[in-house]
Formats: C-alpha cells, sequence, structure tokens
C-alpha cells in the first residue's frame, strides 16, 4: 500500500501537481495596530556590536516588536488648523488642515515617542547617536517638531526639507515629538541610527521602515502582480514581480489547480525554477499572498502560457523553494531595572547615638520625575532619577541659565518683558528636565498641588501642538489645582518660577482609595542648593549595641522583683522592732 502512494506522488509530481502532504504556503496573519496608547516609535538597541532599531510599546514592563509587525494609526480626530502665524508657515498655508500626534499626551490619540534608554553611556563618541529620516512614501509632507519654552515650534525632521533629515540624540533620552501630515492616508518613513564608537570606528542600524495610516480605517494597500517564464532544456523558470515594491508576502506558483511551490517575495521579485513539468502546454498562474492581511491585498497575475517539449528529467523542481520568509530575529527584551529604594542606615553598634549630618543628593540636569508607584498596595510618590526616591530625600536645583523673558500671552506668570525660571517642556542641555510618571500604576492618579512655599508663584503647564499653554497648576490664581494623569502615562511640562530663591512644593496624588502627599524642594536660579541639602540625623529611644536586648530586660526584671521582696521584708523587720 505505501508503495502504491509513493508512485502516486511521483506521477502527480511529473505532471506538475502539488502531491498530497506538499507544502503549502504559509498563512497570513495581522499586523498590530497601535492607534490610542503609549508608543517609542523608534527605539535603539545596542547588543552585540550592532545598533538595532525596533518599536517599544506601553509601559513598564514594555512590549518590543519590530517595526514590520506594526501599523502606526493616526485618527481623524488629531486634525488641526495652521494658525496665521509666521513660525508655523514650514507646516502649510493659514487655515490649512494637518494632522498631528501630539508631543503631549492626547485622549484617543496615538503618543508616539523615541526613546535611547537602554543605550549605555560611554560607548558612543559624545554619547550620542545620529538619527537620519532615510525616506518619506506617502500622499502628504511629514513635518516633525517640538515645542520650545515660549511655544515656539523647534523642528526636527522633514520630508521636503533636506535641512532637517539627521538629529543628534543623546543617550539615556526618552522624548516625545508633533508627527504631523499634511493628507490622509498610507505613509512609510525609513529612519536609520548611525554612531562613532568612543574607541573610534562606525556602527549604523539597518534602515528600517515604520508604517503609519493617517485616518479612521486601516485599509490594505492593494497589488499587481505579473508573471513572465522562460523554458532552457526542460527547466521553466518563474519570475513574480509585485507591485508596490515594498509588498511582503509569498508567490504561490500554481498550476492545472495544483501548487509548483511557493517562494519569498524579495524586493518586488520572487522566482521559482521546476523541471517537473511534462512535455505539453501549461497555463501557470502566481498568486501573491500577504504576510499580513492587513498590509497588503492579495493579487494574482494573468496566465502564462509555458510549451516544454521531450520527457521529463526529474519528479521535482530543481531548486527548493524556502517554505516561510525569514522570520525576523525576535528582539531581546531589555528590561528597565527596577528603581532601588532608599537604603536604610546600618543598625549602629556603638552604644550611643552621635547625631551625624549627611548631603542629599542634588539633581540639576539631565532627566527626572515625580513618580506614581504601588508600595505595599498603596499609591506612594517618588523622584525617580538614575534610582526612586523619597522626595524628602533629594533637592532639586533650577540653574539661572533657565532664565527666560516673557513675551506677550503668559499673563497667568506676569507681565511682556518679565523674568521666569523655567524647567522646559523639551529637553534642554544643562538644565533639569522634569516630567511626571505613571508607568508602574495600573489605575489614573489624581495629581493635586496643595501648598508652596517660596518667594514666588509657580506655575506647571503643557503647550499644545501648536503652542497655546493648558495649565494645570497655578499657585497664583489660589490652590489645591487638580488634574488627572491616566495610568501608563510619562509625559513632560513646563515648570515656571516667578522669583530666585527655594520653594517647597506639596503634591498629593490618589488613586482608587490610597493617597499620598509628599513635599518636594526645588531650589531656583543664582542660590547655593548645598545648604538645602543637608540632613542631620537625630538620637531617640533606647541605644543598640547590636546585641539582643532580651537578656538584659530580663536581668533587669528579675533585679527589680528582688529589690521589692528586700523593701518588703525590712520593713517587716522595722514594724518587730
Amino acid at each position: 500500500m505505501r508503495s502504491r502512494f509513493v508512485v502516486a506522488a511521483m506521477l502527480l509530481a511529473g505532471l506538475g501537481l502539488a502531491a498530497p502532504g506538499a507544502a503549502q504556503p504559509p498563512a497570513g496573519g495581522s499586523r498590530l495596530v497601535l492607534h490610542d496608547v503609549h508608543t517609542d516609535v523608534i527605539d535603539m538597541q545596542y547588543t552585540d556590536g550592532r545598533l538595532r532599531l525596533q518599536t517599544r510599546i506601553g509601559s513598564t514592563p514594555y512590549t518590543y516588536k519590530p517595526a514590520e509587525e506594526v501599523i502606526f494609526q493616526l485618527k481623524e480626530a488629531a486634525a488641526l488648523q495652521i494658525p496665521d502665524e509666521p513660525q508655523f508657515g514650514f507646516l502649510g498655508a493659514p487655515g490649512d488642515t494637518v494632522w498631528v500626534a501630539p508631543q503631549d499626551p492626547v485622549d484617543g490619540l496615538l503618543y508616539a515617542g523615541w526613546d535611547t534608554q537602554s543605550l549605555d553611556s560611554g560607548v558612543f563618541a559624545d554619547d550620542q547617536v545620529q538619527l537620519e529620516l532615510k525616506g518619506v512614501s506617502g500622499p502628504g509632507r511629514l513635518e516633525m517638531f517640538q515645542v520650545g519654552p515660549l511655544g515656539e515650534p523647534i523642528r526636527l525632521f522633514s520630508s521636503s526639507d533636506t535641512s532637517y533629515r539627521t538629529q543628534a540624540v543623546p543617550v539615556h533620552t526618552h522624548a516625545h515629538v508633533n508627527w504631523s501630515f499634511t493628507a490622509l492616508g498610507r505613509y512609510e518613513l525609513t529612519f536609520q541610527a548611525k554612531a562613532t564608537l568612543a574607541g573610534g570606528g562606525q556602527v549604523s542600524s539597518d534602515p528600517v521602515r515604520y508604517t503609519w495610516v493617517v485616518g479612521d480605517t486601516v485599509t490594505p494597500t492593494s497589488t499587481q502582480t505579473q508573471l513572465t517564464a522562460s523554458v532552457s532544456d526542460r527547466q521553466v523558470t518563474l519570475t513574480a514581480t509585485v507591485q508596490p515594491q515594498g509588498a511582503v508576502g509569498w508567490v504561490d506558483f500554481r498550476h492545472a489547480g495544483g501548487s509548483l511551490g511557493h517562494t519569498n517575495v524579495d524586493g518586488g521579485t520572487a522566482t521559482l525554477t521546476t523541471t517537473s513539468l511534462p512535455s505539453g502546454t501549461h497555463e501557470i498562474t502566481a498568486h501573491f499572498i500577504p504576510k499580513y492581511d492587513n498590509d497588503f491585498a492579495p493579487s494574482v497575475s494573468a496566465p502564462v502560457t509555458v510549451v516544454v517539449e521531450g520527457p521529463p528529467t526529474s519528479v521535482s523542481p530543481s531548486a527548493s523553494p524556502s517554505r516561510s520568509p525569514s522570520a525576523s530575529p525576535s528582539p531581546s527584551t531589555s528590561q528597565t531595572p527596577s528603581p532601588s529604594a532608599t537604603t536604610t542606615p546600618p543598625t549602629s553598634t556603638s552604644p550611643a547615638c552621635i547625631p551625624t549630618t549627611v548631603n542629599l543628593p542634588i539633581v540639576d540636569n539631565g532627566h527626572a520625575d515625580i513618580a506614581s508607584r504601588i508600595v505595599n498596595g498603596r499609591i506612594d510618590i517618588g523622584v525617580k532619577t538614575d534610582a526612586v526616591r523619597d522626595p524628602a530625600d533629594v533637592v532639586l536645583h533650577l540653574k539661572p541659565a533657565a532664565a527666560i523673558t516673557l513675551p506677550a500671552g503668559f499673563e497667568f506668570l506676569g507681565p511682556a518683558g518679565s523674568t521666569i525660571w523655567q524647567i522646559p517642556q523639551t529637553q534642554r542641555s544643562g538644565i533639569i528636565w522634569l516630567g511626571w510618571n505613571t508607568e508602574s500604576v495600573s489605575s489614573p492618579v489624581q495629581w493635586s498641588l496643595t501648598k508652596v512655599s517660596g518667594p514666588g508663584r509657580v506655575a506647571v503647564y503643557e503647550y499644545t501642538s501648536l503652542g497655546q499653554p493648558r495649565i494645570h497648576f497655578n499657585s497664583g490664581d489660589g490652590l489645591p489645582d487638580t488634574f488627572t494623569v491616566a495610568a501608563g502615562t510619562h509625559a513632560h511640562g513646563n515648570w515656571a518660577f516667578t522669583k530666585q530663591g527655594v520653594y517647597k512644593l506639596t503634591f498629593r496624588q490618589q488613586s482608587q482609595s490610597t493617597s499620598d502627599t509628599a513635599t518636594v524642594t526645588i531650589v531656583v536660579g543664582d542660590v547655593d542648593p548645598r545648604p538645602h541639602a543637608k540632613r542631620t540625623t537625630g538620637c531617640g529611644g533606647l541605644p543598640r549595641t547590636g546585641d539582643s536586648l532580651t537578656p538584659i530586660l530580663v536581668t533587669g526584671t528579675g533585679l527589680l522583683a528582688a529589690g521589692v521582696v528586700l523593701t518588703f521584708v525590712m520593713r517587716r523587720r522595722r514594724a518587730a522592732a
């Protein structure tokens, strides 16, 4: 019985038909569509001496995906009208519509950025990587920009202006920008990272293509497949061309209702060579099967006639087609290390407590967050830098260089021409960059500023994509002020102070049924922060020797009891006398 099956399979192969059990093309899937979550579209990794680009999704713990498995959808609710202001002229004419994935989180819209948080210091020259926009295809233009300290646009990347194609990105950066598109439709953005190693030499990533769909519907791109054939002796070479060239999937070559084999589409073409066709005239078609059904649509070529002369010389294709496309290597999931808790001073082994003065850390540069955590089931406020500390254990310093002069339109801070000191919404070299972070909680956080102690007023606000302030806290018009931060948020705003000096900001956070209150110290301007970053430990309770107190207490209790008995006996003797 088995020999009959083998003979039948050989005959089918000799006829150019797929034998029972022959490999079938892989079934396609769907790309993950992101449209209302936090994502670092471009996540940079450096492993085994290679730079790689991928996508990071959500918050701690993050999910990592190859870019080819993701579609970034910007819904039509992101539409904005270009203002009649010359500084926004690069977006288009006043009144025209642009669709913007915003720099700051907006409910229902994609919150997109990039990060180099996994890149270590000291690996690259100047601790930075060059990110290059290699190409953009789509129905409109791409403009990427941030909003500066006074609401002005800072251009970063442009598909129409070659002056904005490369940006230096420092290591340990997590940034968000405005991604603006001038028309609805599908876009392909190609980025590449390059860097100079600290010890010399160049490294670069592969160019990586990121797919964006601007609009409310993700529709697969239509495709067209064409087939050509050539015959040499009995060898038939089939070549399928799939348009557009970036279509990802397989081509299955079919003859008389069966499959001759399938191969990957590589650069828009797929090729199969076979000597298994019998003599005669054959009609062959090429069927494009997309790897992702929400990415590209399937298509079938017109039939091609192939004439084969002479007897078959083999019963199987001369070149074994690939069974499936080469899988993208799974990115190594780089877990963000858990922030180390503030260490408890070791138990003193001296018999007496000696008060000591300790210097608290001063943070005056780089990235910091007011972080929301869950500790023992309760919300807990911390200051996150290289670690998460209790706000009482750290001092923030806003340097004098943070001073700016107010233009008109910022009356909530002061009249035009007055000076303020501002932690900017967009990272600025040499100035602390303070944000807020709820990536470690699973429920929204009600964040309140309840009290401000200091020489001036304090305001915390974000800019919209087109530079209009959106105020969260303002001590100048009364406190408390409260706004809601969604779970999984990491955002930055402007922190403005109207005078130099020492400020103590008391915050309250509530999530579900738990709350926490903490005070953050910020030294502003030309003021030495060191005297305000000292703490003297005091003495309280019994001195500890490092030994168990149990024997001491037992002995003391015994002596006390003996004393009571002795006193009683002495009194009885006096009474008898």
